[in-house]
């Protein structure tokens, strides 16, 4: 394999005596300064530039699952110190700063990922691929895998996130890398149950929660998916006792964007417990968490989840607005997969019989059909590519 000289292995290892070496003393310096002075002391940093890049973008990484927010800042540290790196090699072309353009593109794209850029995060995680392939990186092209399988599946070409996902497992596998296969599965996991077909989906969960240790860093992210595939499959009672165990980890973790999702995750489950009320509860505990991280994809099905209480509730006009936001961005990010279920849930809710109807509800369910029309029209078919995205 073809890889640089620039691997996460340059950066430097801690010395006997020297606690967290160099890196680990460089991101200390700058978590102990006010943020206006983070830029300062990556500038004042010893490390190569090379090193620094990956330092930053690895730590925007660790951060990632944790305030996206606050892995953009870190992003923004590696986006300067790879200006750095340019400035300082003769041969701006070389094969070096080509992988460090794409170590910063895919630190960028996770965080587009996350936080509901859908279009952004695709194009990104695409060209990085194409430099790792060009360069010949099979690891840093299966890493990027995991990234892109996801943007695929909520654009609706599940079969070809399977088809990129199977060789990349192969390869993490091949390089005993655990942790990465680990989070692989992870996604394919998803991929599956977005395709209905949970059997694979309880196998693959079963797998991950019985391999995966609480201290590892996809611990919280396994454990929320996994509530979710026994969720889907109807198995509420559990899915909310899980959800006890894992929000109290999550705050011992300190993870407010785990933490958001979970509540967002108890308010769905509450809602098919016939609790609308609770779950309106759990929406309000959800939301400031996911705003505080700027998640929008979360947000989104918040606004999903905030009608269906309100249909509950028999309160059909209050749910329209909220239902209407998720499904413009929903639209307008391409997010297809979830796009097909809200256009589902809206359109089965048309064709029951309204409780207590009476004149007033006739308005409301024309427009509703109308709208729904709309976005159905605008809506590729199964399989077909969302204009504006490759």
């Amino acid at each position: 394999m073809n890889v640089p000289s620039w691997t996460d292995q340059t950066i430097p290892s801690p010395r006997p005596g020297e606690e967290g070496g160099e890196v680990s003393k460089l991101i200390a310096e700058i978590r102990s300064r006010d943020r206006s002075a983070w830029a300062a002391a990556v500038s004042q940093s010893l490390l190569p530039p090379p090193a620094l890049v990956l330092a930053l973008s690895r730590e925007a990484r660790n951060q990632l699952f944790i305030s996206p927010t606050e892995a953009r800042r870190w992003m923004d540290l590696a986006e300067d110190a790879l200006a750095r790196a340019r400035r300082a090699s003769s041969r701006p072309e070389e094969r070096d700063l080509a992988w460090l353009d794409a170590r910063v593109i895919v630190g960028w794209a996770a965080c587009d990922m996350v936080q509901g850029h859908l279009q952004s995060a695709h194009e990104r995680y695409s060209a990085a691929l194409e430099i790792y392939r060009r360069l010949g990186d099979e690891i840093a092209e299966a890493r990027t895998v995991r990234g892109l399988q996801f943007s695929l599946t909520q654009m609706g070409r599940q079969q070809e996130a399977i088809c990129l996902a199977l060789p990349a497992l192969a390869v993490f596998r091949r390089w005993k890398m655990r942790g990465e296969a680990l989070g692989l599965m992870n996604n394919l996991g998803l991929v599956y149950l977005s395709m209905g077909r949970h059997q694979r989906t309880e196998r693959i969960f079963t797998l991950l929660i019985r391999t995966i240790r609480p201290e590892d860093e996809l611990f919280l992210l396994v454990s929320h998916n996994a509530i979710l595939a026994s969720m889907v499959q109807d198995r509420i009672e559990e899915a909310l006792r899980a959800l006890t165990s894992h929000q109290a980890a999550c705050r011992a973790a300190r993870n407010h964007l785990e933490e958001g999702q979970g509540e967002l995750l108890t308010a769905e489950c509450l809602i098919l417990r016939r609790m609308p009320r609770e779950a309106l509860d759990a929406l309000g505990r959800a939301r400031p968490l996911l705003e505080a991280e700027g998640s929008r994809f979360d947000l989104a099905f918040a606004s999903i989840c905030q009608a269906r209480c309100r249909a509950e509730l028999n309160d059909p006009s209050s749910a329209m607005p909220p239902l209407r936001a998720a499904a413009d961005f929903f639209a307008a990010e391409g997010y297809v997969t979830p796009l097909r279920g809200l256009l589902d849930l809206w359109m089965a809710a048309l064709s029951a019989e309204p409780p207590e109807a009476s004149p007033t509800d006739a308005p409301w369910a024309e427009k509703a059909f109308l709208q729904a029309r709309y976005f159905w029209k605008r809506l590729p078919p199964p399989g077909a590519s969302v204009p504006g995205i490759s």
